[in-house]
């Protein structure tokens, strides 16, 4: 009973560890491409980091996009759950929080998920030093619209939907 007690303890502190370790940041620095106005909260795209153990870390990177039929995102059961599963297999796991199409705060919402997942996809090529990542090994993984915005991020690479001007490589190496 002592030993039960005594790993439920340390599973709850690896937990909190684990949890510690995730970090939100907001996907863009300045404005927001393609936004008419101020942003809601709820609108503000986002990038929550989750990374492995250092002993476990192999410098592969998985950007996750959560589903939710563009109405809503299943952030916690298709992002920040699937996150702390990659992260234990010493994965470096990035959800994003994207925004969903809606014509009252952006021109065009066709292309609004896929400019917040180019986004990302820079972002993270960008800090792969910073973030002990392999910049040659970044994947995505989508769920029901993310898979969407995941496919349609894979097979649209040839064209950029934002600025980037440090020429980033905007093409996931495996999906």
């Amino acid at each position: 009973m002592k030993a039960l007690k005594l790993g439920l303890v340390f599973a709850l502190l690896g937990t909190a560890i684990t949890l510690k370790a995730q970090q939100e940041i907001p996907l863009y620095k300045d404005s927001i491409p393609n936004s008419i106005g101020k942003l809601a909260k709820e609108d503000i795209p986002t990038l929550t980091i989750f990374k492995p153990e250092a002993s476990k870390a192999n410098g592969t990177a998985i950007i996750i996009f959560p589903g939710g039929a563009y109405r809503f995102l299943a952030i916690q059961e298709e992002g920040l759950d699937v996150a702390k599963v990659f992260a234990a297999k010493g994965i470096t796991a990035f959800v994003v929080k994207y925004r969903l199409p809606k014509d009252e705060v952006m021109r065009d919402k066709s292309i609004a998920p896929l400019q917040d997942a180019e986004q990302a996809i820079k972002m993270v090529r960008m800090h792969a030093k910073e973030w002990g990542i392999d910049s040659g090994k970044v994947g995505i993984i989508g769920y029901s619209a993310g898979g969407h915005v995941a496919a349609t991020l894979g097979t649209h690479s040839f064209k950029n939907f934002i600025p980037n001007k440090e020429n980033t490589n905007l093409r996931p190496d495996f999906m």
